[in-house]
């Protein structure tokens, strides 16, 4: 039986109807359990992409069980094409979500400890894409030169860095780099980038981040949705975080549970990416400097990009080439 597309099922809140556990206990059952609702309550595409490789990994361990989500929020929209799933329920009983966490480290491995499944090494969402999408692909973006999207403000990250700071970013570099900002109607454009990819404030306008993610080389931004769609597409990252300095952020998340020292939220982060904590307050050449070490050796391009930087950087880029 062909399954519905699961942008056709109609948002619908059922909770005043049905009972709903959304802190549902730790689950015993699961040998003999016959279904299970995996999705977030929340209404953040990071929270339903943390959740995103779950069902792949319940499966391979019980293949029997049935494994559904939820039709608020992003659920449906960042499980669509999840070969994993076998539907959408208005029923789920219980919502296993954002708060199924155990132990320490980043919140997709918390959330594997949590059903005692393997813990991922290098933890990343997961995103299919259908046949009708793979078509469209070669068409989501034309592309002249390598392809970095710049993501400046996320739902809960909007001042991270001043706006004129992403500007110089895109303008230092714009001769070797094609940039691309992302984001939703109403943010303020950035100048400098060749092209400004402001999506509708409508949840599958989601989809259509996810293809052009996949065809570009890399991701400069905030933690935020974004980020979590690049990691999961395994594309570079440069984040910038204005939480705490990255050592001690990263010491927090494996050394300590995740309700400590804010790991709740924390937790999102990939150390393999790139990051760099702004807290500080790191001046225009700091800042560009990350950038280009980013380009230089974490995507690997072509080093004619250090002939975009003036002489003050002669020794970094030495160093670097």
């Amino acid at each position: 039986m062909m399954k519905i597309p699961f942008r056709y099922y109609p948002p619908l809140s059922t909770k005043k109807f049905f009972y709903c556990d959304f802190f549902p206990l730790k689950p015993k059952d699961l040998e003999t359990r016959t279904k299970i609702c995996i999705a977030t309550k929340s209404r953040a595409l990071g929270d339903a992409l943390l959740l995103s490789g779950l069902p792949r990994k319940l499966k391979a361990r019980y293949p029997t069980l049935k494994i559904y989500t939820y039709s608020l929020g992003f659920n449906p929209i960042v499980f669509q094409a999840n070969p994993w799933i076998d539907g959408i329920t208005y029923r789920p009983g219980e919502l296993f979500g954002d708060d199924i966490n155990e132990g320490s480290g980043q919140l997709i491995a918390t959330k594997e400890r949590f059903f005692d499944l393997e813990v991922s090494a290098f933890p990343k969402p997961e995103i299919y894409f259908s046949k009708k999408e793979i078509k469209k692909q070669p068409q989501a973006i034309q592309r002249t030169r390598p392809l970095i999207l710049l993501h400046p403000f996320g739902g809960t990250c909007q001042n991270v860095l001043p706006s004129g700071i992403w500007s110089d970013i895109a303008n230092q570099f714009s001769s070797r780099i094609q940039f691309i900002q992302i984001g939703v109607k109403g943010q303020t454009r950035i100048p400098g980038c060749e092209n400004i990819r402001l999506f509708e404030k409508t949840r599958w306008s989601a989809r259509d981040l996810f293809l052009l993610m996949n065809r570009a080389d890399g991701l400069i931004g905030v933690d935020s949705g974004p980020m979590h769609v690049a990691r999961a597409l395994n594309k570079p990252a440069l984040i910038f975080s204005d939480y705490c300095e990255i050592e001690m952020l990263f010491s927090n998340l494996k050394n300590h549970p995740y309700y400590l020292f804010k790991n709740y939220n924390q937790g999102c982060l990939y150390e393999d990416n790139t990051n760099y904590y702004v807290g500080n307050g790191p001046s225009k050449e700091t800042l560009l400097e990350q950038v280009y070490f980013f380009l230089i050796k974490g995507l690997g391009l072509s080093t004619g990009i250090a002939r975009d930087f003036d002489g003050n950087f002669n020794s970094q880029r030495n160093t670097a080439l």
